[in-house]
């Protein structure tokens, strides 16, 4: 099953935790200064690598796909939109869980990705060593004694590792202190971004925290010192929507009802609204104003409903079209 229809550790706040390993070959220049035909060479390499698994895998060329396909592959968080720019070779294998995408010739030559439902870093970060082990039996990686894994963009250099997590925060929004979590996140050497990533708006009071960098220490460091920023952003979430449960605004209990109808009887909704819907609907349910709707289900909408994923096979819908399919698509399962 994949990522965004499981149940995962903390769900009512963390969506979900990718862990992200960067890796380059020896003897190639990096991904911006290739030619074409060494970038066809590192896809084949990584698909050869990976064969002891690649049963589990598809490898799609992403500049054969359909645009619609592309965009789809973003929104379930599998590509970046980096590696869809242009007509250079460029490639992603993923796994049939749609848990594992390792991306080839984007910044780096290889991107191995793993994602989790809920919170679960460590699980993701040893799936994602597992594979960095394989590829690295028949690849050579470049490597430095002192900087460790040497990357495109130098806050990737040492362990190569970012790990992040995909977070609902609406009390800590509805109290003004996301300024304050910001602040407090870059102290800890975290940065926070919207809902994908590096260049995105937060939409829906949904955040991705991240370590900012990966160098000076090992990986097992850098997911500790992640494990307490997240924990501690979970735990001023949690004091604070058990404020709100004590004194619920009436405009906030408004707000969330109206979220609520529109969820069962909107005839047209939008990508936007759909972002802010889910972050009151989640909301009213932890604070007991809504009847209980599995959270999966709930994060599943994140992806099946934006643009792409609705559009899907089909040659070309309108955008009045997709807010309709958008609508029937959240009534059937929440209801």
């Amino acid at each position: 099953m994949t990522w965004y229809r499981s149940f995962g550790p903390k769900n009512d706040i963390i969506i979900s935790t990718r862990v992200r390993l960067a890796r380059n070959l020896s003897g190639y220049p990096f991904s911006s200064k290739l030619k074409k035909e060494e970038g066809e060479k590192i896809i084949d390499l990584v698909w050869e690598a990976l064969a002891p698994i690649a049963k589990n895998f598809t490898l799609y060329r992403i500049h054969k796909l359909a645009p619609v396909k592309q965009q789809a592959l973003i929104e379930k968080h599998l590509i970046s939109p980096d590696l869809t720019a242009g007509n250079f070779p460029r490639a992603v294998m993923i796994n049939k869980e749609e848990s594992v995408a390792i991306m080839v010739n984007e910044e780096d030559h290889i991107r191995i990705q793993c994602l989790t439902p809920g919170f679960a870093p460590d699980e993701a970060w040893e799936t994602a060593s597992r594979i960095d082990d394989l590829l690295g039996e028949t690849l050579d990686f470049a490597f430095h004694e002192k900087y460790g894994y040497l990357t495109s963009c130098p806050t990737n250099t040492g362990t190569g590792l970012r790990v992040s997590a995909m977070v609902h925060l609406p009390a800590i929004s509805v109290f003004g202190r996301i300024s304050g979590l910001l602040s407090q996140a870059a102290k800890s050497g975290m940065t926070v971004r919207g809902l994908y990533g590096e260049g995105s708006d937060a939409q829906g009071n949904f955040y991705q925290i991240s370590n900012q960098v990966t160098l000076g220490a090992s990986e097992e460091e850098l997911i500790e010192r992640f494990n307490k920023v997240v924990s501690s952003v979970c735990e001023v979430e949690n004091t604070l929507r058990n404020q709100l449960k004590k004194d619920v605004p009436a405009k906030l209990i408004d707000r969330i009802m109206r979220s609520y109808g529109a969820m069962q009887y909107a005839y047209m909704v939008s990508g936007k609204e759909m972002l802010n819907i889910l972050s009151d609907v989640r909301l009213g349910i932890y604070l007991g104003i809504l009847k209980p709707i599995p959270f999966e289900k709930l994060t599943s909408l994140m992806v099946i409903t934006m643009p792409a994923n609705i559009t899907g096979s089909a040659s070309s819908m309108s955008a009045e079209s997709r807010d309709i399919k958008r609508a029937k698509i959240i009534k059937e399962t929440v209801m």
